[in-house]
This record gives C-alpha cells, structure tokens and sequence, in this order.
C-alpha cells in the first residue's frame, strides 16, 4: 500500500486517539469530582454542600448561565478545600508546638 491509500487509515486512528484521550480526560474529571466531595463529606460531616454530579457532562445544559453558576460552585469548593488545609497545617503547627 502507498502512504496515499494509507491516510484514511491514520485519518481513523487519529480519531479514534483523539476520542479515547476525551474519554480519559472525562474520567479524571468524574475522580476529581468524586474525591473532592469524599473530602468535603469526611472532613465537614454533615455540614458538607458538595454533592456528587447528578448527570453526567454530555447531558450538561450547555448554557452559559449553568455554566457561571458551575463554575462559582467549583471556586466555592475549591475555597472551602483550601480553608480545610490551612486549618490542618495550623493544627499540625500547633500540635507541634506543644511537643516542643
């Protein structure tokens, strides 16, 4: 076969890379979610707001109203987890002082 009668062959294979890579990239998002409300919910207890994805991306709206409000829950959460850590390293600092 001539590289010419080989392209539509590397054309698919790219496509299909680039939909796999997609996938994988999707799946770190749903862990990253995942963990990020298994941290909320051990660390606040019932005090915790975040909540796992009730649908999955691709049934997302894909408004742009949904979208800010997303993104305002996402730093929210993200604010919330570093309040989290600096709590434990003031802890962990405190804890270590008094050893000392």
């Amino acid at each position: 076969m001539t590289p010419k009668e080989l392209d539509p062959y590397y054309k698919a294979y790219m496509l299909k890379q680039k939909a796999d890579d997609r996938g994988r990239w999707e799946q770190g998002l749903y862990n990253h979610v995942a963990v990020a409300v298994a941290i909320d919910k051990t660390f606040n207890g019932k005090k915790a707001t975040s909540k796992y994805l009730e649908k999955p991306f691709h049934q997302m709206e894909d408004n742009s109203s949904s979208q800010d409000e997303a993104l305002k829950k996402a730093k929210l959460l993200f604010a919330n987890l570093e309040v989290m850590q600096s709590n434990f390293n003031l802890a962990k600092k405190e804890k270590a002082e008094t050893k000392e």
